[in-house]
């Protein structure tokens, strides 16, 4: 599918003041006008969509509940799947689903959540979603799965991404671990996030059509997350990989650039943060 690239400043995308009809998105490649009902049908036609997020980003948070609740409004959404949620979770998460919880602490306790995302970013979504009675399903791993894979006790298959995307991960982990990670922990990590990328796919197939999934922009790549796995499990799958990528300074990447990431590239404000190598030299 070729990519579309959608340009878009802080406001909200599909406004409470305007009906999602209203609105106009802009194409960058061409400078084409796209209209959020076209979006929407790009969405539709899809089996599965991820929004890949950056996960302290408000922003990005926001417009993940807009797309599903206007997927919800036109009867395509079906699950919604989250890098968020545990196995160990998903106990939890059905007795919210049941009790029909909402926003609240109980909701969190009775999910238990892990502190480490932010509630106040994700408790929204799933309020929503379990409003909604819209299914929410665990798409990762719990911890001892992540040790066994961790010390070789279980290895993922390496025939699904090709050496160049194996060293795209590696070099990714390298440079979040501020080039500290030795090549035995590179080669550990590296299983860890193909194992995640599987689960992930896992999660998408357990459908056959209408499931979102929720993750970290770097699982919903094309040429090195998620999607590879999806179509290894079902290559007939029809899938839109959407990633929320920041815009610094005003400075609009080159659209073309992200063709090999993503189907949609969605241009968003940046959060100020410092990266984890400002934070090791404080």
């Amino acid at each position: 599918m070729a990519l579309l690239v959608l340009a878009l400043s802080g406001c909200s995308v599909f406004s409470a003041e305007k009906p999602l009809a209203s609105r106009s998105i802009e194409v960058v490649t061409t400078g084409n006008s796209l209209t959020t009902p076209q979006l929407l049908s790009t969405l539709e036609a899809s089996d599965y969509v991820i929004l890949g997020e950056r996960h302290d980003n408000a922003e990005h948070h926001a417009y993940q509940l807009e797309v599903l609740q206007v997927l919800y409004q036109a009867g395509w959404l079906k699950q919604l799947s989250l890098e968020m949620l545990r196995p160990g979770q998903q106990t939890g998460m059905d007795k919210a689903y049941a009790r029909k919880l909402t926003l609240s602490d109980e909701l969190r306790d009775t999910i238990g959540w892990d502190k480490n995302w932010n509630w106040d970013f994700y408790g929204p979504i799933v309020a929503w979603a379990i409003a909604n009675q819209v299914p929410v399903r665990s798409a990762n791993m719990d911890r001892d799965e992540l040790m066994a894979i961790y010390r070789e006790q279980v290895t993922p298959s390496r025939d699904v991404i090709d050496e160049a995307a194996i060293a795209s991960i590696r070099e990714q982990i390298r440079e979040s671990h501020c080039g500290m990670a030795d090549d035995t922990m590179l080669d550990a990590m590296t299983r860890i996030q193909q194992a995640r990328d599987t689960r992930m796919a896992e999660s998408l197939i357990q459908r056959a059509q209408g499931v979102v999934l929720l993750a970290g922009a770097f699982h919903a790549r094309k040429d090195v997350g998620v999607p590879r796995y999806v179509h290894q499990l079902r290559p007939e799958a029809r899938l839109i990989s959407v990633g929320f990528i920041e815009v610094v300074d005003d400075h609009l990447p080159d659209a073309k650039a992200q063709a090999h990431t993503y189907d949609i590239a969605w241009f968003t404000g940046a959060v100020d943060r410092k990266t984890p190598c400002e934070l090791m030299n404080k």
